[in-house]
C-alpha cells in the first residue's frame, strides 16, 4: 500500500513510501526531471489538451512545475511499469503499535497544546501552557509484547506481577503477553529514545485519543527539553522519527506527524466507522472497551498522580492495560482495515484516505 509521496525538487526525485510484504515501510526513489501538471487555459490556447477538460468544462494544458500536486503525482505513478505499481499498491498489512502515555498532574489535567483566548483588542493571550508537566510513562503494545518505559526503578518481581496480572485480566482472549520494562534516568532520555530510536521502527502508531492528546503532548513536550553532556546541548527532534527527517503539519489541526509514518487515532476511527454501538453515550476508552470487548479500564482510588507516588506498580499496570484495551478493540473490529482497503483498491495514498475521513 502506498503510504505517502514527496517530491524533492533539489534532486528531481519522487519519494514513495509503501508497506512491503513484511509489514514495514520502505522507500522508493524515482527520477522525475520535469514534473508537469494540468492547469486551466483559454479555448484558443495552442497548448490546450485535445481531449481533456477540467471538472467545470474548461480547457486545460500541461505546464512544468517545481512542486507537482497529488494529481500530477498519481499521473506519474499510473505511468510506471505494472510490476512497480503492483509493489507500491499491494495490500500488505503494516505492523501496528498501540501507545498510551501517563503524565504528571500538578494543577489540573495537563493540556497537550497551549490554550489561548482573545483579549478585548483581539490579541491572543496564553491562558494555559501545553505539555507543561513531565511524561511519567509510556506503554507500547505490539502483537504479544508489552513494553513499558518509565522513570522509576522496577524490581524483577514487580515486573513479573504486572505481566501476570495483565495476562490474567485479558485471559479470555488467549494472548500470553511477554513483558519488558525500560527505566530511564530522566524524561529527556526517555523521549529521546522514543523519537530517535523507537518510532523510526514503527510503521503504524495508534492509541485512544492519540493524535489530539498523546502524540500532540509527546511532540510538544519533547521540544521543551534539552540536556547538556560534556559541554554540548542535546535536543529532541521529533522529525528524526521520519525516514526523510521531516515532520508535516496537518492542515486544520494542532498536530504534526513524521513524513512516511502512519499515525492514527483509534477513537476517531471508532467514531467514524462503528455501527455496533447504537447509542454512543461516550467515546471514552472505558465505555467503548466495555461495550465492544467486555473489558473495562483498571479502577483505582484517589488521583492518578497519587497512584504514581504511592503505588507505582498499579500505575504502570494501569498504563499497560490501556494500550492492550485499544489493541483488543482493533482485534475485534479492525476499523483501520477500511483505510487500508480503500488505499489499495483505489491505488491512492493512505494519507489521502485519512484526510477524506477527517
Amino acid at each position: 500500500m502506498l503510504v505517502e509521496t514527496q517530491y524533492l525538487s533539489n534532486s528531481k526525485k519522487l519519494v514513495c513510501s509503501y508497506v512491503d510484504k513484511s509489514g514495514d515501510i520502505k522507500l522508493k526513489y524515482y527520477d522525475w526531471d520535469n514534473p508537469m501538471k494540468y492547469v486551466s487555459c483559454d479555448d484558443t490556447d495552442p497548448q490546450r489538451h485535445p481531449n481533456y477538460k477540467s471538472w467545470d468544462g474548461k480547457s486545460v494544458k500541461h505546464v512544468e512545475v517545481n512542486h507537482p500536486d497529488r494529481y500530477a503525482i498519481y499521473e506519474f505513478l499510473d505511468a510506471l511499469p505494472e510490476k512497480e505499481r503492483e509493489e507500491l499498491f499491494e495490500y500488505n498489512l503494516p505492523k501496528i503499535y498501540f501507545i498510551d502515555i501517563e503524565t504528571e498532574i500538578i494543577d489540573g489535567f495537563p493540556e497537550a497544546a497551549d490554550i489561548y483566548k482573545e483579549d478585548q483588542d483581539g490579541n491572543k493571550v496564553l491562558v494555559k501552557e501545553g505539555a507543561s508537566t513531565q511524561v511519567l510513562s509510556i506503554s507500547i503494545v505490539y502483537d504479544d509484547k508489552i513494553i513499558l518505559l518509565g522513570l522509576k526503578d522496577m524490581p524483577e518481581d514487580m515486573q513479573e506481577r504486572i505481566c501476570n496480572n495483565t495476562n490474567k485480566y485479558f485471559e479470555k482472549f488467549g494472548t500470553e503477553y511477554k513483558f519488558k520494562y525500560v527505566k530511564y534516568d530522566d524524561e529527556f532520555d526517555m523521549l529521546y529514545a522514543f523519537f530517535h530510536k523507537m518510532v523510526p521502527k514503527m510503521p503504524v502508531l495508534t492509541g485512544w485519543n492519540f493524535l489530539q492528546y498523546d502524540w500532540l503532548f509527546l511532540v510538544n513536550r519533547s521540544r521543551k527539553l534539552s540536556k547538556w553532556i560534556n559541554g554540548k546541548e542535546y535536543k529532541i527532534n521529533p522529525a528524526e522519527s521520519s525516514p526523510v527527517k521531516k515532520i508535516n503539519k496537518i492542515w486544520g489541526s494542532e498536530y504534526e506527524v513524521p513524513a512516511h509514518r502512519m499515525i492514527f487515532d483509534y477513537m476517531q476511527l471508532y467514531e467514524i466507522c462503528d455501527t455496533t454501538i447504537k447509542v454512543k453515550e461516550s467515546s471514552s476508552l472505558d465505555f467503548v472497551s466495555s461495550k465492544l470487548v467486555g473489558v473495562d479500564k483498571i479502577k483505582y482510588n484517589g488521583s492518578l498522580q497519587r497512584l504514581y507516588e504511592d503505588d507505582f506498580e498499579t500505575f504502570m499496570y494501569y498504563n499497560a492495560v490501556d494500550s492492550v484495551l485499544v489493541q483488543k478493540i482493533h482485534d475485534a473490529k479492525n476499523y483501520i482495515s477500511i483505510i487500508y482497503a480503500i488505499s489499495s483498491l483505489s491505488q491512492i495514498r493512505i494519507v489521502d484516505v485519512v484526510s477524506q475521513m477527517n
